[in-house]
């Protein structure tokens, strides 16, 4: 379904689920939705906004309160990757209000990490 991927350093992440809702029900009505985290806890529906959360699959259930055995189940993976190891070194100007300015710079990524 729907794949987040965010960096962060303490190994959780603010993930923005405005729209996880209204993606999920895909316009259906008077459906009840259900949330479970990995361990198979009960989230509140619908997810905080922002979900900071690690790594995980977060199960979603959307039941038909008419006919209980009308159910679909979706997993949504989200994924928290490390901050690369940075070596920064030096003071360069990166912001300029003037519109013709450009500054490459080395991000002085240590581990192999994509730019």
């Amino acid at each position: 379904m729907m794949r987040q991927i965010r960096l962060c350093r303490n190994g959780k992440y603010g993930f923005d689920t405005s729209n996880f809702q209204n993606i999920i029900l895909n316009g259906q009505t008077e459906m009840t939705v259900r949330y479970f985290d990995g361990n198979n806890n009960p989230l509140s529906s619908p997810l905080p906004n922002p979900f900071v959360t690690i790594t995980q699959k977060i199960r979603v259930e959307v039941i038909n309160p008419l006919n209980n055995s009308c159910t679909a189940v979706v997993l949504i993976p989200f994924v928290v990757n490390p901050v690369p190891n940075i070596n920064l070194e030096g003071d360069e100007l990166v912001c300029s209000i003037l519109p013709t300015f450009t500054k490459i710079i080395d991000p002085g990524i240590q581990d192999g990490s994509p730019t």
